[in-house]
């Protein structure tokens, strides 16, 4: 399994690549969020980035599972999170792509494409960029990202305030439909034999 503990920085200016506009929001799914609609607030536009009134939290316990659905294929380039800078910031983060069977039933029998550890309570609180391994992140629809806890012993919630994504969106084009038909029918086409009863037959080879 990939692991990631080193290159994280703080998020850089660099709106151009901020996928915000190239995701799904209605198919934001979100596992274990404290109130319907938690999970969709936290992924926000390059302007509200700094907000911090509308966050998410975990209910029953520390874990949370969020769905991402983009609008079409991402070459995904790195992870933005903002938390607040105490234990209930989630330890690590496990990511899985391209897959829409991942719960709490199915999670424990799922290998992650990447699992990164994240940044101490201390420095939770900045908005912090974790560069993914770009060769594994090639053709996203979806991504699925999996906490499965915070750095506190004690505390079972878990809270994020901001989660973006930045990389290179491009179009997904379908299929071409290609249909066959017959413009007009051809008489040729439809030879049916006809049978002539002729009586005895007789052997013309023989005269």
């Amino acid at each position: 399994m990939p692991h990631n503990t080193a290159c994280i920085h703080e998020a850089q200016e660099d709106h151009a690549s901020w996928l915000f506009p190239h995701i799904d929001l209605d198919g934001i799914c979100t596992f274990n969020e404290a109130r319907q609609g938690m999970g969709r607030s936290i992924v926000k536009s390059w302007s509200n980035r700094l907000d911090t009134t509308k966050i998410l939290e975990s209910d029953a316990d520390d874990q949370l599972i969020l769905y991402i659905p983009f609008t079409g294929i991402v070459k995904l380039r790195s992870i933005v999170l903002r938390c607040f800078p105490e234990e209930t910031a989630p330890k690590r983060c496990e990511i899985f792509m391209n897959r829409q069977d991942v719960d709490f039933d199915t999670i424990e029998s799922l290998k992650p494409v990447q699992s990164m550890d994240l940044v101490a309570p201390e420095d939770a609180g900045e908005i912090i960029e974790y560069p993914v391994k770009t060769q594994f992140y090639q053709s996203c629809e979806n991504i699925t990202l999996f906490f499965p806890g915070n750095w506190s012993k004690e505390e079972d919630q878990t809270r994020i305030c901001l989660l973006g994504f930045k990389g290179i969106w491009s179009e997904l084009k379908k299929q071409p439909v290609i249909t066959l038909y017959e413009a007009a029918p051809n008489p040729m086409d439809h030879v049916h034999e006809q049978t002539i009863d002729a009586g005895p037959v007789n052997n013309l080879f023989l005269h």
